[in-house]
């Protein structure tokens, strides 16, 4: 799943110069399998603190706060996870 939003300030734009085929993404034959690891948010938060820091790693592992498989999935999504902002203006 991936949205995409973005605001036209120009009220003069011409909506058809946007081509949605011209994002690379949405041009593939291929599916991207998603998998993602069981892990709450704060563990989430603590591993972007400690994110290839192998000691660490391997701590939170031996103390079963994680297991292995999940680190290393979380490692290979972690930079595409949504973040969600309430703005009121």
């Amino acid at each position: 799943m991936f949205t995409c939003g973005g605001i036209i300030i120009n009220k003069d734009f011409d909506e058809n110069q946007l081509y949605v085929n011209d994002f690379n993404y949405l041009n593939t034959d291929t599916p991207f399998e998603i998998d993602i690891p069981n892990i709450t948010r704060k563990e989430a938060l603590y591993l972007n603190q400690i994110l290839n820091i192998e000691e660490k790693e391997k701590n939170i592992v031996e103390k079963k706060i994680m297991n292995a498989a999940d680190i290393v999935k979380y490692k290979k999504c972690y930079k595409y996870m949504p973040n969600y902002y309430d703005v009121r203006l």
